[in-house]
């Protein structure tokens, strides 16, 4: 009697890959009708529940610029790589970045576009029949990234974003073996994993600027006697909270905003000395008996040090907001 865990093995070896025939692009395309389902499902429901700029403003002009502009920032991301990983590009991060600012219309148009030349640029070394396939699933990979980042936040949209994109490699086990998604896995995540991350950052950061210019330079006078009025009347009957609020949070957003990228820095390069062990099978050096041998480590390793920087800068960041915080609510009462 075969046992349950002898099952998977003696499957997988009986397993032929398709190769890149016919029938291997058959399975992928499968796979993208499923994507498109998705796409259509998720699409009617951002309509509903999420802004867009196609919805407010239709396909005009200035869409239209919109996505030609993030379409040429995606074909030069392309040519941008990660140190140490030069098969990282940053070709995807203008349509995850168009589709948390302008809409999940005008993020997959961007996505599929900058798909597209990306691999024109390489070559089409993911083979030619195959970018249809990445095409559709970098644009249901930044459709599910916007749902996931404005509905529950950064963090969980960027762990969604990296999945759905990791999955642009799914038929190639069942065209050219396991072997093949072993050996580019660590490197698609990462690659996802980096685009998500800067894309989330940059509107992070756009949409906090806009929203203070706003705050500090009403649209009209108006629109600046409303807010005077409304400081005015919060300083007479409790002082200092509409400006020690928003004061506190900026403050307390900055110091974790520097821990996240801190330690994502450091995820990476851990991700790319452990991806290059497994492939060389040589343990990384560190030597520091020369002066030599410390700068040809920071050489290797500055994006890891760069990383442990912000990540502490960051947490002495909250320590310090919190011992303010809590000194300003004290005088407050």
């Amino acid at each position: 009697m075969v046992e349950f865990w002898q099952v998977v093995p003696n499957v997988l070896e009986k397993f032929k890959p398709l190769g890149m025939t016919a029938k291997g692009a058959g399975a992928a395309y499968l796979m993208a009708l499923v994507y498109i389902g998705l796409m259509v499902i998720l699409g009617i429901w951002w309509n509903k529940h999420l802004p867009s700029s196609v919805a407010e403003e239709g396909w005009s002009s200035r869409t239209i610029a919109r996505i030609a502009i993030l379409t040429a920032l995606s074909a030069a991301g392309g040519f941008i790589t990660l140190p140490g990983a030069t098969s990282i590009r940053f070709d995807s991060l203008a349509g995850y970045f168009g589709t948390l600012m302008f809409g999940w219309q005008v993020g997959a148009i961007v996505a599929m576009f900058g798909t597209f030349f990306s691999n024109l640029m390489s070559g089409f070394s993911g083979w030619a029949p195959l970018v249809p396939y990445y095409m559709i699933n970098m644009a249901l990979a930044v459709t599910c990234f916007g749902i996931a980042t404005k509905k529950f936040g950064k963090v969980p949209g960027i762990i969604v974003g990296t999945i759905v994109n990791t999955l642009c490699i799914a038929p190639w086990p069942l065209m050219m073996g396991w072997a093949m998604l072993i050996a580019t896995i660590i490197q698609q995540v990462l690659g996802s994993y980096a685009n998500c991350l800067l894309a989330s950052l940059a509107y992070t950061g756009i949409t906090a600027a806009q929203t203070r210019r706003r705050y500090e330079e009403p649209v009209d006078a108006e629109e600046a006697r409303i807010v005077e009025a409304m400081l005015a009347e919060a300083a007479k009957s409790k002082p200092g909270v509409i400006v020690a609020e928003p004061e506190r949070e900026k403050r307390s957003h900055k110091g974790a905003l520097l821990i996240l990228v801190g330690f994502s820095l450091v995820l990476i390069q851990a991700m790319l000395i452990a991806y290059k062990f497994f492939h060389s099978k040589k343990a990384p050096v560190f030597a520091f008996a020369t002066t030599a041998d410390l700068l040809n480590m920071v050489k290797l390793y500055w994006v890891s040090l760069l990383g442990i920087v912000l990540f502490v800068w960051g947490f002495i960041r909250r320590i310090v907001d919190a011992a303010k915080s809590k000194r300003t609510a004290k005088k407050e009462a």
